[in-house]
């Protein structure tokens, strides 16, 4: 028989032991407790997230101007939160399918003010096919090596695989047969160019505009999407399609685009200027309502009727932007506006040193006019495709540029 000493020692050993072993199981369990609701209460909220944000957007305020028709697109910089709505992403279709089919305006009672004959219309370009994006760009007849860049980088038909593109370009006449015959011989290769019988010059930029939505409400009004570009800015088209047209889809008659608020840019009233604007436009106003730059817009299709019956209206301004995107919808106030400024530069080294270097693409539009930088920009691109953009890009936009490229 042990001494009470040792006997008492040796029960007290015990209890501390089982104590200890009661609190470990106790952090343990409260540890695993806590971490399961706490996981469960941020799936639950996550769950509430709309399945359309996409992941680069989480956190995306979306707040409202004064004139409560634009909304100010604020990218969020948290990055920490989990992936959890790229699943989303799986069903992109719906971006596309799910969006209903829009009725064309038809005017009987008279002819278009603006637009005339067209010298070239290929008017079976979308036929009876679905359209998921329409890409148009207002491109100078002598801008030949610009367009065949652009079909062959970003503005591609075969870029994706299960997304449908078409592209246009949108010309007026040259100064000579030979130009002419050039332009004609292009069109036969490419059937893509839509010509105006009209000068092709800068202040006929308006007629250029006027046309393209005459020639989209007529003869491809079944696209979901329409982007419009100058024909010397890069548009990555993987970010558009991924984290914009989402953005989108739940949206009618709205344009993404660099947006300038209503009383921000003068109008210029003295006619000896090229910007004149006749004082029986914007009446009594001393600035433009809210209108987008136009070097880069995505929009959605159903703004096409709209803006071609106040076409049938509006005068011709030589204010090309203004008159798309802010006279045509002036009347009626149609369009909502999603400022995208800060996602779009004219900067190219600014682009070129994102797209370069190693962190996260945020610029979807960059100026390339220099030559050489649509083919920069495009390789890049294509080395930095998030997993969404490497499942959805057609085998051969892979195959043909695959691994780090010297530029």
């Amino acid at each position: 028989m042990l001494p009470i000493g040792r006997q008492f020692f040796r029960k007290l050993q015990s209890v501390l032991i089982a104590l200890l072993i009661v609190c470990v199981l106790s952090l343990f369990y409260f540890n695993e407790t806590t971490t399961t609701h706490w996981s469960r209460f941020h799936e639950h909220m996550m769950a509430k997230l709309p399945d359309y944000l996409p992941n680069s957007f989480r956190g995306t305020h979306f707040n409202i101007t004064g004139n409560m028709s634009a909304s100010v697109l604020v990218p969020s910089d948290d990055r920490s939160l989990p992936d959890v709505i790229d699943q989303s992403k799986e069903n992109f279709r719906e971006w596309f399918d799910n969006r209903t089919d829009v009725e064309p305006y038809v005017n009987e009672n008279s002819d278009h003010p603006v637009v005339k004959d067209f010298i070239i219309t290929n008017s079976g370009l979308c036929g009876d096919s679905s359209v998921d994006i329409l890409i148009y760009f207002h491109s100078s007849w002598k801008n030949t090596e610009r367009r065949r860049l652009l079909r062959e980088t970003w503005a591609s038909k075969s870029v994706f695989q299960n997304i449908s593109i078409k592209t246009i370009f949108i010309l007026g006449k040259p100064p000579d047969e030979k130009s002419q015959f050039a332009i004609d011989l292009e069109n036969v290769v490419h059937r893509d160019i839509i010509q105006g019988d009209f000068i092709d010059s800068f202040k006929n930029l308006t007629l250029k505009s006027a046309m393209a939505i005459h020639w989209i409400n007529s003869y491809c009004l079944q696209a979901r999407y329409i982007i419009k570009a100058d024909d010397d800015i890069f548009v990555n088209i993987f970010k558009i399609v991924e984290d914009f047209i989402p953005l989108l889809s739940y949206r009618n008659h709205t344009v993404l685009c660099h947006f300038h608020r209503a009383g921000a840019s003068t109008i210029v009233r003295n006619p000896k200027s090229k910007w004149y604007i006749p004082l029986n436009v914007f009446e009594g106003e001393d600035h433009f309502p809210q209108f987008c730059s136009g070097y880069v817009a995505i929009f959605t299709g159903d703004l096409i009727p709209l803006l071609y019956e106040s076409s049938f209206r509006a005068p011709v301004i030589p204010v090309d932007d203004v008159y798309m995107f802010g006279l045509l919808p002036y009347e009626q106030q149609f369009m909502e506006f999603i400022d995208i400024r800060q996602n779009l530069t004219l900067n190219k080294n600014l682009g070129l040193k994102q797209y370069g270097g190693s962190e996260p693409l945020t610029y979807v539009g960059a100026n390339a006019w220099d030559i050489g930088n649509m083919e920069k920009f495009w390789a890049l691109t294509l080395n930095k495709l998030t997993p969404w953009g490497k499942r959805r890009a057609a085998i051969s936009v892979l195959r043909d540029n695959m691994g780090p490229r010297s530029l």
